[in-house]
């Protein structure tokens, strides 16, 4: 087994950048994701066990990816030298790409109005394949908190079941 993830590509440059969080203590920004993401933030839920969680190979790339960009200033976002990070992992299939447990935190998400939304809505978990929230339809906006995870919300519009796709990257900047 084996996971490689760099800064950026060959010849590409690399940021550094005040953390604020860190009484500005100057940090990479791929460092800083990195740490974020194996002190849990990667973290998805088990498919084996959904109430504990797992980082794998596919959920910290997609962190680190989804991320790093989150630190980057604005004034950067522009510089074509400045690109996702490269990772490279083996082996490719999902049920060896476990790396290590962890807790499953939960992120900060809003459910916006749905127009024309009947009686409750519902956010229904593409892991569990079940429906893990339900409220009335007439209380959004709603923040909730959730495990990274893609969800659908479900609603009926104008009579018929609809559903919207809500991804949680488990963002923390």
């Amino acid at each position: 087994k084996h996971f490689y993830a760099f800064a950026t590509k060959w010849s590409r440059k690399a940021r550094e950048k005040p953390m604020p969080d860190e009484n500005n203590k100057v940090r990479g920004i791929f460092t800083k994701t990195l740490l974020l993401a194996l002190w849990g933030a990667a973290a998805t839920p088990d498919p084996n066990n959904p109430a504990e969680a797992v980082i794998t190979y596919e959920s910290l790339q997609s962190y680190l990816v989804n991320n790093m960009k989150r630190f980057i200033d604005q004034t950067l976002n522009g510089d074509n030298q400045v690109t996702e990070p490269e990772v490279d992992y083996y082996p490719k299939s999902k049920k060896d790409s476990v790396i290590i447990k962890s807790e499953l935190k939960e992120f900060p998400v809003t459910i916006e109005p749905i127009l024309g939304a009947q009686g409750d809505v519902g956010i229904y978990s593409n892991s569990t394949k079940s429906f893990i929230r339900r409220f009335p339809a007439i209380e959004l906006p709603k923040q909730v908190t959730l495990p990274r995870e893609e969800y659908a919300v479900v609603a009926v519009v104008n009579g018929s079941m609809e559903s919207y796709p809500l991804k949680v990257e488990g963002v923390e900047v």
